[in-house]
């Protein structure tokens, strides 16, 4: 009897390691639309056509290497036509889908990650962690010390983009399988959020690496330079847009770094600034995850309890940065880092929506997310609803702040913005009052009631 090999949509990897040593006739490969990657949030219809699209295109890869293999939708109950028979499969670093495998399962390592264990803590920095990911992986370093005398450039990444800047194009992908997907999205998914047309994601593993090599010549040399810049008019600016292609396989980190490294010609603060994110961040959240994701779930520190309305889906909310950020998503269902943590997470949090809310919102509307990225994301490091497992304070600000890294004009949005921001100070001082990291934020409210006795007294 062949072994069963379960791939799933986020494992789409050119060298399956439950594949690797075992000859076709050996195995019969069962690629699965489960359902927690198609049914269990109303996904966004682009997120959708991308599985669709790279799960048809990868069984074409395996037919050609002589794999027997069943596709199985997402209507199917793929554990039933396994029930008592032994499977292999690649962790999909997802507890509720861990927990869901057959007793039978065969967890194998996943090449999604370039691994670097964090230990079990009452507080975790990803500054040390990164170091050690430098060191351990010998990354950027020069004689047991860091490129350049520095672990990071993040100060020197902060610029805005000068107005008339004109960002390089990113070029579309298009085949048979793409168009085949948006039609299937359109059929069985007509009512899920996101514009399913113009979709520009690659689903091989040949335009994914050509991807690569576009970021790398067009927009890796600025990318360190804007990655924190928000443009009203750019949608994707220095940015790669490899992420959810990490996220299901068609790349690997390793690839991804190696290339880059490569690339000696680039201004290293752009380097280091995008391996950071690839080794650092990308590996570090995923170690909270399976540390700390269980209890990150069920945090809600500032006990907010808003419902988040439908105007997040549309871009309606009134306020002018938070919209125009939506209709981005809305359109691609992706944004930029900065995008996501200070306008969207800011917003989100001063209003006093649920976490719970927030990570479903995300979860539905990013062609990135999945649990693994989104819990820490969310309930450690957007919403500090954790209370700061890893996160040094409440990533929140005033309007300032965004008119300082944006083009959006200042107007209404700033009043309303601002009543926010000092209404979450005044409403969570106490807890706020005991973060170091707090005390410029704390003196700013107090002066401000100070103002407001003067003023009072002299009226």
């Amino acid at each position: 009897m062949r072994d069963i090999v379960v791939i799933l949509p986020n494992q789409l990897f050119e060298e399956h390691p439950c594949l690797t040593g075992k000859e076709p006739k050996e195995v019969e490969v069962f690629l699965v639309e489960e359902c927690r990657y198609f049914t269990d949030f109303n996904f966004h219809k682009k997120k959708l056509i991308l599985h669709r699209a790279s799960m048809k295109t990868y069984e074409e890869y395996l037919l050609g290497r002589g794999y027997r293999v069943r596709y199985i939708e997402y209507k199917k109950d793929w554990r039933e036509m396994v029930a008592g028979r032994r499977i292999y499969i690649v962790d999909p670093c997802d507890t509720k889908l861990l927990k869901s495998l057959p007793e039978t399962a065969i967890i194998c390592d996943s090449p999604a990650f370039i691994g670097g264990e964090l230990k079990k803590g009452k507080k975790y920095l990803m500054g040390n962690y990164y170091k050690e990911q430098r060191r351990r992986l010998n990354i950027l370093m020069e004689k047991g010390k860091p490129l350049g005398g520095k672990w990071s450039f993040d100060k020197e990444n902060r610029k805005k983009l000068p107005k008339g800047h004109i960002c390089p194009s990113i070029s579309t992908c298009e085949n048979k399988y793409i168009e085949e997907a948006r039609e299937y999205v359109e059929k069985n998914f007509p009512r899920n959020p996101g514009d399913g047309d113009n979709f520009i994601y690659p689903v091989t593993f040949g335009d994914a690496r050509r991807w690569l090599n576009e970021f790398i010549e067009d927009r890796l040399p600025l990318f360190g330079d804007y990655e924190d810049a928000i443009v009203e008019e750019e949608e994707f600016l220095y940015h790669s847009l490899l992420s959810p292609l990490l996220n299901i396989g068609l790349l690997t980190p390793m690839e991804v770094v190696e290339r880059v490294l490569e690339a000696h010609e680039i201004p290293l603060n752009s380097r280091e600034g995008f391996i950071r994110q690839v080794i650092g961040w990308r590996e570090f959240i995923r170690q909270i995850y399976l540390i700390e994701g269980e209890r990150e779930r069920g945090a809600n520190y500032f006990e907010n309890k808003k419902k988040l309305p439908q105007s997040f889906y549309t871009g309606t909310t009134g306020n002018i940065p938070v919209d125009n950020v939506i209709r981005k998503v809305v359109k691609n269902a992706y944004s930029h880092h900065i995008e996501r943590l200070m306008i969207l997470g800011n917003y989100m949090l001063l209003k006093g929506y649920h976490p719970h809310e927030i990570y479903r919102w995300f979860m539905e509307m990013y062609i990135d997310a999945y649990d693994w990225v989104m819990v820490p994301n969310l309930y450690g490091m957007s919403q500090f609803a954790d209370g700061g497992i890893f996160a040094t304070k409440p990533y929140i600000s005033s309007s300032n702040y965004i008119l300082k890294m944006s083009d959006f004009e200042r107007g209404p949005w700033c009043n309303e913005w601002d009543e926010l921001y000092w209404g979450f100070l005044e409403r969570h001082e106490e807890k706020l009052r005991k973060n170091p990291r707090m005390g410029l934020m704390m003196k700013q409210l107090k002066r401000r009631r100070e103002r407001k006795l003067e003023k009072k007294d002299k009226d």
